[in-house]
């Protein structure tokens, strides 16, 4: 299995989960800000999101297959 630390220490992996609700969070309060404004909107925030979804979980997924 494929780990983020090898070492397993708790201090580096509660690090890792801090950082990934930092950026969750701050990704929640950019999209509240940007949401109704006529140029983006609903529909393409979404589609944005979803994009963004599929090449990150396409790019792990790679990884996870080659290694």
């Amino acid at each position: 299995m494929l780990q983020i630390d090898p070492s397993g220490d708790l201090l580096t992996t509660n690090g890792y989960l801090l950082l990934n609700n930092i950026c969750g969070l701050a990704g929640y309060y950019a999209a509240a800000v940007v949401i109704d404004k006529p140029k983006i909107g609903r529909r393409n925030l979404q589609l944005a999101s979803y994009v963004t979804c599929v090449v990150l979980f396409a790019i792990t997924g790679g990884k996870s297959f080659a290694h």
